[in-house]
């Protein structure tokens, strides 16, 4: 496990200073500093987090691996197998946590960021690291040994981090079957048009497929509709929580409360108001 973490980490240094050179290049400014703060920020809480609980997810899925339904083993078809049955995977756990109300509570922080550039890869729920485990199960029990999971999943996260360059614009042919940039920045975008698009990890196949395409055809404009910029880390991270637990006093019986962790969040926010005006824009 910490040959992955230091894999994923190697990548995000090389990325950032990919987007730096770049941003240096063309003097177009890709970093704020109290925005890059506020990422490492919360970044290292869910770092934190990940540490207190150690190996536990390898321990839960070793578990729901005594349960399988087959084992498919090592060869390397079933890596290529495993590619697309993880790409899958996280299509629906991403966009679980776009409409579920509990699950966007430790999503929201990815998104609140008003500036697109690698370290906003750091920007991580922190309560993510549990709430991904009953989607990673789903492939154990079909057969991945928990270790090829994981092993995947961290390659996954490394392309992801890729996706997060502003630097980099449209790639071609490469739109029609890869994650991009564009598409990427398309997902963080608070336009109507953008909101709750492009879920994709790697392959936008998915989105194609279940119809949650759109293509960058208008200016982005980043961050969570109505949802005021804050660089505390801690509020970043548990915003979406308070508001949920406000939400969940208001409500009458405990049927209604669970109805409320559960229920479809609006897709829109009271109102996307235009991001600053970054220099150089």
């Amino acid at each position: 496990m910490s040959v992955l973490v230091g894999v994923v980490v190697g990548v995000f240094v090389v990325l950032v200073a990919i987007e730096a050179l770049a941003a240096a290049w063309t003097r177009r400014p890709a970093f704020e500093l109290r925005d890059t703060v506020a990422n490492v920020g919360v970044g290292l809480g869910a770092l934190a987090i990940s540490a207190l609980w150690g190996g536990g997810s390898l321990v839960v899925l070793m578990l729901v691996w005594t349960f399988r339904l087959v084992d498919l083993g090592n060869a390397w078809w079933v890596w290529v197998l495993l590619f697309f049955a993880e790409d899958l995977r996280y299509y629906w756990f991403h966009r679980a946590h776009h409409r579920i109300r509990v699950l966007w509570a430790s999503h929201e922080p990815h998104h609140s960021a008003t500036w697109f550039n690698p370290t906003v890869s750091l920007r991580l729920g922190w309560f993510t690291v549990f709430s991904v485990l009953p989607f990673l199960a789903i492939l154990v029990l079909l057969g991945f040994h928990p270790l090829m999971v994981l092993t995947m999943q961290a390659a996954s996260l490394c392309y992801q981090i890729a996706t997060h360059l502003s630097c980099v614009g449209r790639l071609g042919p490469l739109e029609h079957v890869l994650v991009t940039p564009s598409h990427h920045r398309v997902h963080h975008g608070q336009n109507d048009r953008y909101v709750d698009r492009n879920h994709g990890g790697v392959l936008i196949i998915w989105d194609r497929l279940f119809g949650t395409f759109q293509a960058e055809d208008e200016p982005v404009i980043f961050g969570v509709a109505g949802v005021d910029p804050s660089w505390n880390p801690l509020r970043v991270a548990l915003r979406e929580y308070v508001a949920l637990g406000r939400d969940l006093l208001r409500e009458g019986s405990v049927g209604d409360r669970l109805l409320r962790l559960v229920r479809t969040r609006s897709s829109t926010g009271p109102g996307a108001a235009p991001a600053p005006a970054r220099p150089g824009d």
